[in-house]
């Protein structure tokens, strides 16, 4: 019985750090560890399990950003945006995919819409603050005749990466 009883409350502790562990957190780590198809097969269960999922259709759309899919990955965060209007995530991470393409009054739009919706989210505020910088040292630079590319870094608010970004259009992944 003593046996019995110490098994059970092993299966106990495993059962509830299980249900502890952060799925999310995988998948973002999966994601930066370049664990695509790990990462993919937990997005598809997490929307298996509720296909409502904000957080789990954010990552979905980082897992397809991740593997070039970009024009996917904007028409979801577009979808995401619609569905959440009051979330500035949708908003930030389309600001970061328009970077990528280089259209930087593209991620001014989205940053701004996402800054409409919570003027006190850090990450936003520090990437439009460093889009307008940017903008303002090509300006900077097209008037002094000088060549050369600003370079700017957006932040993901889901953390799945950090790109940056440079004023053509370049993105590089850390």
């Amino acid at each position: 019985m003593t046996k019995t009883f110490f098994m059970a409350i092993g299966w106990l502790i495993i059962s509830i750090g299980a249900a502890g562990a952060d799925p999310y957190q995988t998948v973002r780590e999966d994601l930066a560890g370049g664990r695509l198809d790990n990462a993919k097969t937990a997005i598809d269960q997490l929307l298996t399990d509720n296909p409502f999922d904000r957080d789990a259709r954010l990552l979905e759309a980082a897992w397809l950003q991740t593997t070039g899919a970009t024009d996917e990955a904007t028409t979801r965060l577009e979808l995401l945006a619609e569905a959440y209007p009051a979330d500035p995530e949708p908003y930030n991470n389309l600001a970061v995919l328009a970077m990528l393409t280089g259209d930087t009054a593209r991620a001014e739009h989205w940053l701004q819409k996402a800054l409409a919706t919570n003027t006190a989210y850090q990450t936003v505020v520090t990437n439009l603050d460093t889009l307008r910088r940017a903008r303002a040292q090509e300006a900077y630079t097209a008037l002094s005749g000088r060549s050369g590319r600003a370079s700017v870094s957006l932040q993901s608010l889901q953390q799945f990466t950090a790109w940056t970004i440079c004023a053509d259009g370049a993105g590089e992944r850390p």
